[in-house]
């Protein structure tokens, strides 16, 4: 469910867990600049995820693929460097989106970042 939806869309529920959780989730949404909500919503959504999205976590090379498309190096440069032919890479960059459940290249590359998959770019200087 998005964050961003009205209070009246979304669902609120009070959740018990074993002692100590709680403070784990809590660190680990620090250090991904989340809310411990939005880091619970994260995850749960990676568990239950919308009808079509897969559940399985990208492989290391899906994610390489991602970060240099997405740092601008061309298809031709990504084959080069993984030692793949350009049909491999977009082979690649197709089941990253799908796993991903993106709507196209640009909505995975937004999605893995939002997801700490991959780095987003930083600000200009």
């Amino acid at each position: 469910m998005p964050m961003d939806l009205p209070f009246e869309e979304k669902s609120v529920f009070i959740v018990q867990m074993p002692q100590g959780l709680r403070d784990r989730i809590k660190a680990a949404a620090t250090r991904n600049g989340r809310s411990l909500n939005a880091e619970l919503v994260v995850h749960l959504e990676r568990i239950f995820p919308e009808a079509g999205r897969s559940t399985a976590p990208l492989t290391a090379l899906e994610v390489k693929t991602l970060e240099m498309l997405g740092a601008g190096q061309p298809i031709e440069a990504v084959a080069h460097e993984c030692c793949v032919t350009e049909r491999e890479v977009k082979a690649r960059a197709l089941v990253a989106k799908e796993k991903l459940g993106a709507r196209n290249l640009a909505h995975a590359l937004v999605l893995a970042v939002s997801q700490h998959l991959i780095a987003g770019a930083g600000p200009e200087e």
